[in-house]
């Protein structure tokens, strides 16, 4: 059994987030019933925080037995929005070209593997596309699994 460790980012709903994160402030979830509030970008220490939280879930899951760790970054979740040109228009170390938007969950997994150790088995949920036009593409994916 294993455990899927994911943020939602801006799919939060107002209910849990009344103010959700995601790489930039861009538009809110556009989908009906009006459940989702336009989110602000993280900041740079928010972004060393989402790490250290999935390593610190991913901790948790070994100590309490689960047999490996799924880093949920597809289906708009943050990671997949951070992947995502149309949803990070960030400039610097996570956003620009596709190498710095994979940085993020790259970090994330060198960091859960330097905790969890070499043998614990870590996977990746990934889109092979996210079917938006200028968005994460199928080519997309092939690099970010070639840097993986």
């Amino acid at each position: 059994i294993w455990m899927q460790i994911s943020h939602a980012g801006r799919q939060s709903q107002k209910a849990i987030a009344a103010e959700p994160v995601a790489p930039s402030a861009v538009g809110k979830v556009a989908l009906p019933g009006g459940r989702f509030a336009a989110p602000r970008a993280l900041s740079a220490a928010e972004i060393d925080d989402v790490v250290e939280r999935f390593v610190h879930t991913a901790a948790i899951a070994q100590k309490t037995g689960f047999d490996g760790v799924q880093i949920h970054a597809a289906h708009g979740y943050l990671l997949s929005e951070v992947l995502n040109p149309l949803t990070n228009r960030r400039t610097g170390q996570w956003g620009g070209d596709l190498a710095g938007r994979a940085r993020l969950l790259l970090t994330i997994i060198a960091a859960v593997r330097a905790r969890l150790g070499a043998a614990y088995p870590i996977g990746v949920k990934l889109n092979s596309s996210d079917f938006q036009k200028g968005g994460f593409s199928f080519e997309d994916c092939l690099a970010v699994v070639a840097l993986l």
